[in-house]
């Protein structure tokens, strides 16, 4: 899904399962911060500057029969420029 932000940024937007595997996709993400829900990252490849959100902590807390939920438990933001991403996770509190 592409999604253009309110101060007119593009971002792409996957969302996956709790147990999806972020280290075999982004083997050289950077911690750049921990919350209750879940921790964030930053990662670069092939010129695409990338925000993931792992809220797969979260699953132990979902109500059962909430499949939408656990399938989404991470977030992977594809943003063209480096400056717009670190803007976004600004403005959600990560960094």
């Amino acid at each position: 899904m592409v999604r253009i932000l309110a101060d007119g940024i593009g971002v792409r937007i996957e969302r996956h399962p709790f147990d999806y595997d972020l280290d075999q996709r982004f083997p050289d993400r950077r911690p750049i911060g921990e919350g209750f829900t879940g921790a964030a990252y930053v990662a670069e490849q092939a010129g695409k500057y990338y925000l993931l959100l792992d809220e797969s902590v979260m699953v132990e807390r979902v109500i059962p029969d909430t499949e939408p939920i656990i399938n989404s438990l991470i977030g992977v933001y594809e943003f063209d420029d480096p400056v717009e991403r670190d803007a976004f996770a600004m403005s959600k509190g990560w960094l």
